[in-house]
């Protein structure tokens, strides 16, 4: 093989292999290699890593499969998402894709909407667009109980270009803020057998609106909430916010975490909001534009946000895909490093956090039942 990569094996052995670089330089007989895509995995180059359970004797389908995105170049030319939640698989359902809304490369939502870092599963500051700039992946693990990444970028966050048809290119953009200081943003994402653990951390100079932001199908509940105040047309009025594009807009408060239930064609996926635990909460329609184009546009996506204003910041959630009956009993957190998640069949699973700001981050996963230790691993 011309790479000399195994893994291209599986994807060479679906083809004709009938070109002439198979000629030039294939090789007699291929290596019989697993399927890649059974493990979790990560492209440095490309910026994406792919986090896949591991449960023992499970059919393939319902292995749960989550995507993020990082990368050296920045994606000036893509989409201003970095950290965020790329995609979330399971029973060959996806809750999520790289684009959920399109308008068209013409239209003034393109810019406005569809790049922007507020139409993507993320944390977003003042309402901004996240800075084009480097990231990294800080740890990287994969076991038998669970498959972690760490995602980190310091940016600054700009304005959205609006867009302006009497000018070529058909927008008027601005420079960030010059006194704009950057933001560290760190996600840590923990994929189990059951659900996905994610927690991230804010931090800047100064005191800035974080709004964790995910983007499901088929709003069924919200627990745990009161509303506060009456809906909104549109989240923001303002030219320059892409808030604006989230329509029917309803904030509510919480004081002790909350619980979003969704359902879309069948599977569930239930968002539990564990920290913090006091918090303004969003539920708005999800920007749409127009016609239904496969994960696009699906007149049924919800955008769900938990803000505050802070210097530094934690949230920390949990996402379990599920179809049927719910295999979390409940979840118990007294801070954002640290939860014990209670399942059906009476095993406790509890997870904690160390050093979640820093390059010394160290996840622990433990599982008992009746009080016995069954298992637990350790990354960092």
């Amino acid at each position: 093989m011309e790479y000399g990569i195994e893994k291209l094996a599986w994807v060479i052995n679906k083809s004709k292999r009938d070109s002439w670089v198979s000629l030039m330089y294939g090789v007699a007989e291929l290596p019989v290699v697993k399927d890649p895509r059974s493990e979790s995995d990560f492209v440095a180059n490309v910026g994406l890593v792919a986090l896949r359970s591991q449960k023992e004797a499970q059919d393939s389908k319902e292995q749960i499969q989550a995507y993020l995105k990082y990368g050296s170049h920045g994606g000036w030319h893509g989409h201003f998402d970095r950290t965020g939640l790329v995609a979330l698989d399971r029973y060959g359902h996806k809750f999520f894709g790289t684009e959920m809304v399109w308008f068209g490369y013409g239209h003034k939502g393109y810019k406005e909407s569809v790049q922007t870092s507020a139409s993507h599963n993320m944390v977003v500051v003042d309402e901004l667009q996240q800075e084009a700039v480097p990231s990294k992946q800080t740890l990287f693990f994969k076991g038998k109980m669970m498959q972690v990444s760490a995602l980190e970028t310091n940016a600054r966050w700009r304005k959205i270009p609006t867009g302006n048809l009497d000018k070529f290119p058909p927008w008027d953009d601005v420079e960030i803020d010059a006194d704009f200081k950057k933001v560290h943003q760190k996600r840590l994402s923990i994929v189990t057998d059951d659900y996905v653990v994610i927690a991230d951390f804010m931090n800047a100079p100064k005191k800035h609106t974080y709004d964790w932001l995910l983007h499901p199908i088929g709003l069924q509940s919200i627990e745990g909430a009161k509303k506060a105040g009456p809906i909104l047309e549109t989240v923001s009025v303002l030219k320059d916010s892409p808030y604006k594009y989230f329509k029917q807009g309803q904030w509510y408060e919480t004081r002790k975490g909350a619980k979003v239930q969704f359902i879309d064609n069948g599977v569930h996926l239930d968002v539990h909001s564990l920290w913090p635990k006091k918090a303004k909460l969003l539920v708005a329609n999800y920007p749409n534009g127009g016609k239904i184009r496969g994960i696009r546009n699906n007149p049924e996506r919800k955008t769900y946000g938990v803000r505050v204003h802070q210097k530094q910041a934690q949230f920390l959630h949990v996402l379990e895909p599920y179809k049927g009956k719910s295999q979390i009993v409940k979840i118990v957190t007294n801070s954002p490093n640290e939860l014990t998640v209670y399942l059906l069949d009476g095993r406790e699973q509890k997870i904690t956090i160390s050093n979640l700001a820093t390059e010394s981050l160290q996840v622990n996963i433990t599982e008992s039942k009746n009080g016995k230790v069954i298992r637990s691993e350790k990354a960092n």
